[in-house]
């Protein structure tokens, strides 16, 4: 399974979220746990991916987002898959 969709989906049940968007809040927090973001750089990634401005952002939204940027490149192989973080150095 989708190493973010699980944790995403998650955090949409526990704030019983139906619209399938999650505020930045809500984000970070989701973050935190599939991608091991800290706060403030979970903070930013919503703000540069929040490209309409609408405070909230759905999981294609930042799939989309994220498979233009080389720090996430690890979401997905060529082959489709999706991969696991690297860990730290």
């Amino acid at each position: 399974m989708d190493s973010c969709r699980e944790p995403w989906y998650g955090v949409q049940n526990k704030h019983h979220i139906g619209s399938g968007r999650l505020t930045q809040a809500q984000f970070v927090e989701a973050a935190g746990k599939c991608l091991a973001m800290c706060q403030e750089d979970a903070a930013n990634t919503f703000q540069q991916a929040d490209v309409e401005e609408r405070g909230t952002l759905n999981y294609d939204e930042f799939m989309q987002f994220a498979s233009k940027k080389a720090e996430f490149a690890f979401l997905s192989t060529t082959d489709g898959a999706v991969g696991t973080k690297p860990k730290s150095q």
